[in-house]
């Protein structure tokens, strides 16, 4: 069942330890934790199981965070790891984010952001 706007805002954290998954459909969900409401994304690469953090709801929402699991899908079929180790990254992005979109910006995700937030 996928999300709506009225549901991501209403949600609240329910205790568990490892916070509660709400999925969109197309490996996206919604992480509830008891600080914030995460936006992740499932998905392999070269046979190994990795996990995508788009965002933080409200910085990031519902719209926004299916357009950057729209854009991961679209890499991943490109060969290209939308989330690739630090090891990978030019030494100006090699920094510790609360999300990922720096690291994305060489990956062609600028645009879709700026166009997203209405700056393109």
């Amino acid at each position: 069942m996928a999300l709506t706007d009225l549901f991501v805002r209403r949600v609240k954290f329910q205790g568990s330890p490892t916070g509660e998954r709400y999925g969109d459909g197309r490996a996206l969900y919604l992480l509830v934790k008891a600080a914030n409401k995460y936006w992740r994304m499932n998905y392999r690469f070269a046979g190994k199981q990795k996990t995508l953090a788009i965002g933080i709801y409200p910085e990031v929402p519902l719209a926004i965070a299916r357009e950057g699991c729209t854009e991961a899908h679209k890499l991943l079929r490109q060969g290209i790891d939308p989330n690739p180790s630090k090891s990978e990254l030019p030494p100006r992005l090699r920094t510790t984010t609360r999300t990922p979109f720096p690291r994305q910006i060489d990956r062609g995700m600028l645009s879709w952001l700026n166009a997203a937030i209405g700056k393109g």
